[in-house]
């Protein structure tokens, strides 16, 4: 269960910073974008050079890594109650029959 809640936050770390590549890139090369309440990047030209001002916001970014944590202990842990090998239809419809 330990390992499933540290590789879901490590997931999650790891798409949050894949946004964060992908909303920079964006904003390259349309002037702005944003994920709202995770991050906001806009770029433009400072003295001739290119420039990306990038403004993440803690508390979205902190929001999203704890619900997919969450969400990746809760089916870790749903996965474990039923043997390995059957689907969860086929252990509701054994318990009906006991």
């Amino acid at each position: 269960m330990l390992i499933a809640a540290v590789n879901s936050a490590v997931c999650a770390a790891c798409a949050v910073f894949l946004a964060c590549v992908a909303t920079g890139g964006l904003a390259l090369v349309s002037g702005s974008a944003s994920l709202p309440g995770i991050f906001t990047a806009s770029s433009g030209q400072l003295n001739g050079m290119p420039y990306l001002d990038f403004r993440p916001r803690s508390g979205g970014i902190v929001t999203v890594i704890v619900t997919v944590t969450l969400l990746g202990s809760l089916l870790a842990w749903r996965r474990q109650d039923r043997p390995p090998g059957r689907s969860a239809d086929t252990v509701r419809r054994a318990d009906r029959t006991r």
